[in-house]
């Protein structure tokens, strides 16, 4: 904290100089900001594994870091989770897609980041008898993925 002397009083007293000072303390408020985001906002990973996302932000107070996902619930079944770290196990398609971090600390405007998430899947080319990793996208649901 910071102390700052707004007024002092003396004693009018002959031959008296007593200086009382008065500290004003204020909280210093900063709203929040994002720092960091896992792969700076572009991830790309395979069929099956976990996915660890993160989001951390700086401000006064500090701030609470609420992940949600973009037109959808989050794999866990809920809207949002309350925390700087988000794993999802298991990682398949319907996982995918983009997920928003927001810092909110009542101060402000809050502060969002986003991550776009791929996920990879090996499919077997129809041309050659070799796996190859294929990229599959959120847009692409639907679609007839064996012309990749």
């Amino acid at each position: 904290m910071v102390g700052k002397t707004v007024e002092t009083m003396n004693d009018e007293r002959p031959g008296s100089h007593f200086h009382a000072p008065f500290f004003l303390f204020l909280p210093c408020t900063v709203p929040p900001k994002i720092t960091h985001v896992t792969s700076g906002g572009h991830l790309q990973v395979r069929k099956g594994s976990p996915v660890r996302l993160e989001c951390s932000a700086t401000g006064n107070p500090m701030p609470n870091i609420t992940w949600t996902r973009k037109n959808n619930l989050l794999p866990n079944g809920e809207e949002q989770f309350t925390n700087p770290v988000y794993v999802i196990e298991n990682m398949d398609r319907h996982k995918g897609g983009t997920y928003i971090c927001t810092a909110n600390n009542g101060v402000g405007q809050v502060a969002t980041s986003q991550i776009i998430l791929h996920v990879l899947s090996f499919l077997k080319s129809q041309n050659f008898s070799q796996l190859t990793f294929k990229s599959w996208k959120p847009e692409m649901a639907g679609q007839d993925l064996s012309r990749l």
